[in-house]
């Protein structure tokens, strides 16, 4: 893993990317969310880093990483508390686009903030918000050594990387690429909401049209039929649509061989 900052926060200004000269990498850190969230200037801040000690994913799940094996960022956006739902969703396009601009296709999408490729957990993305302050996490796998790693997770979510499935992508051209279309998505987002991503997130979703079961507090058996405007998950069940927002679920395909969470 290469990276020069310096030349990054370049590359961003010749782009006219808001978060210019606001990139720093640590080595070391227990959380890049948390590096955000600590700051009182934080807008278009971005976090890298190459190893997190405590390091989280949905649910509280940890995140964990080998030093180097993935890319652990998070960037800071300014925004309307009242406005975030489906900024999770929303994010996972723009993390989507980064990997197809760098050559990774057939990546999808799973609700709410998953990505996959072949079936398998590649990415994840963790939002956080306090008062106007939105951070936006993402970690992604690049090559992990099963040799002394067993997985980035701890569940029993299938996961692979980027190496693995025969992709050696430069570590900055990918961040590059992920800073872009973030900030692109964020800016967008904040002024229009979710709805504007709805029909490319249909398309890409892993469960699209399947039957599920959604596991929470209750079990919702249904068809997928898409996700709402503000990013809920829309079921066709017995009793009719249903719409589930709850972050504390989980998404597992009844037919087939998918994955299961």
């Amino acid at each position: 893993m290469k990276i020069d900052i310096e030349s990054l926060n370049g590359q961003l200004a010749n782009a006219n990317c808001v978060a210019a000269g606001k990139v720093d990498w640590f080595n070391r850190v227990s959380s890049t969310n948390d590096c955000i969230m600590d700051l009182d200037d934080f807008h278009a801040v971005v976090c890298l880093a190459g190893i997190q000690t405590a390091g989280r994913g949905r649910r509280g799940n940890i995140w964990r990483a080998p030093y180097a094996s993935s890319i652990l960022m998070s960037i800071g956006w300014r925004i309307d508390p009242a406005n975030i739902s489906g900024l999770s969703l929303a994010c996972g396009i723009a993390v989507r686009r980064a990997l197809k601009e760098l050559g990774v296709s057939g990546v999808t999408l799973k609700w709410p903030n998953d990505l996959f490729l072949k079936g398998a957990k590649l990415a994840g993305i963790l939002v956080e918000v306090a008062d106007d302050k939105c951070v936006v996490g993402v970690g992604i796998n690049i090559n992990i050594n099963e040799d002394h790693f067993q997985a980035p997770m701890a569940t029993s979510t299938a996961w692979t990387d980027l190496f693995r499935e025969g992709h050696k992508i430069e570590y900055q051209a990918l961040v590059y690429q992920l800073i872009v279309k973030l900030c692109d998505t964020l800016g967008r987002f904040s002024k229009e909401g979710f709805a504007p991503f709805i029909e490319e997130w249909n398309q890409n979703h892993l469960f699209h049209l399947s039957q599920v079961k959604i596991s929470g507090q209750q079990t919702v058996h249904g068809r997928v039929s898409g996700v709402s405007e503000h990013g809920g998950l829309m079921l066709e069940t017995k009793s009719g649509i249903q719409i589930i927002y709850s972050g504390d679920v989980s998404l597992i395909p009844e037919l087939g061989t998918g994955t299961q969470e």
